[in-house]
């Protein structure tokens, strides 16, 4: 609902029940408007309820105007189906806890939860086709071939694994155990996993879900696809009820530089072990993290940890 100076009603809008919105129509002084979007949800059009189009709109992938026909009132232009609320005084939206300016691509205040190596101001890392930000601090990712009544668990999921990436959690527990965690606790401070797990929450990546029949569903829960860059989820990982572990472990396996080591997948379990303890291992993996060594020319050697 949107009201006027006075506290009256202005505009009503019927929303999809997803994290963000979702926008479907609005309806003001008695007329309703259906919402027409491209694939990144950007409005193209908007159209009566006899199908004449009241507003068209072109834009650029940072939200510059190119051409516009209509004089309805419309709020939600730029990526409006997240709910950009276009703001006309600032040539650009509100992203509900920043404004973003369309003419420079960037916020107009610094990011809140800025990850270490990103900018203050940035915007989806420059890449607008594939990314974006309806929180106004982190991308959200696109969500392909998921079932809409698991999209708000699934990005609350999402948020809490990318809330991890984005924190130190378990260092310390890390740093206090056995031999293993001592050298992983350095790998992962250190070097740049961590550093590539944060940049791919704030990518806005593709997680896709699979059909149970899908190969990777006949062994475990999902993987991550390092020539695709896209997270592959499982229809156990969302009944699973541990969500965010599988998410999160997904994460750790983004940002390992070098896919198909021996240790990478022991890494991401304890990686996710110490920011979710009450995660249990997958169903393939057989070895505790309290059993492993480093290897023994750490730390001259690629950055991973060696399996049993």
């Amino acid at each position: 609902m949107e009201l006027n100076a006075a506290g009256a009603t202005a505009a009503r809008y019927t929303l999809a029940p997803f994290g963000y919105g979702d926008l479907v129509s609005q309806r003001r002084s008695g007329v309703s408007g259906l919402y027409h979007f491209d694939a990144l949800g950007t409005t193209r059009r908007v159209t009566a309820a006899d199908e004449s189009t009241q507003l068209t709109y072109v834009r650029d992938a940072f939200g510059v105007g190119i051409a516009s026909t209509g004089t309805t009132t419309n709020r939600f232009r730029y990526l409006g189906k997240l709910g950009y609320v276009q703001e006309d005084t600032l040539a650009g939206a509100l992203l509900r806890r920043r404004y973003y300016q369309y003419e420079i691509g960037r916020f107009v205040s610094r990011d809140p939860v800025r990850a270490p190596g990103r900018s203050e101001y940035g915007y989806v890392h420059n890449a607008p086709t594939v990314g974006t930000d309806p929180s106004g601090m982190q991308a959200r990712p696109r969500f392909r071939n998921c079932p809409t009544p698991i999209l708000v668990g699934l990005e609350a999921a999402w948020q809490k694994a990318c809330a991890a990436a984005n924190s130190d959690c378990g260092t310390e527990d890390l740093a206090r155990r056995g031999p293993c965690p001592r050298c992983y606790y350095r790998h992962y401070s250190d070097r740049s996993t961590r550093a590539s797990m944060r940049k791919h929450c704030a990518s806005g990546p593709t997680v896709e879900c699979l059909c149970p029949t899908h190969p990777t569903c006949q062994r475990g829960l999902g993987r991550f696809s390092k020539l695709l860059g896209v997270i592959e989820l499982c229809p156990q990982a969302w009944t699973s009820g541990i969500l965010e572990c599988v998410l999160f472990h997904e994460i750790v396996h983004s940002g390992q530089s070098l896919p198909g080591l021996p240790g990478n997948e022991a890494e991401a379990y304890c990686s996710e072990q110490a920011c979710f303890p009450q995660c249990p291992p997958p169903p393939w993996l057989t070895y505790d993290c309290d059993e492993m060594e480093c290897p023994p020319e750490w730390p001259d050697s690629p950055p991973w940890i060696a399996g049993p």
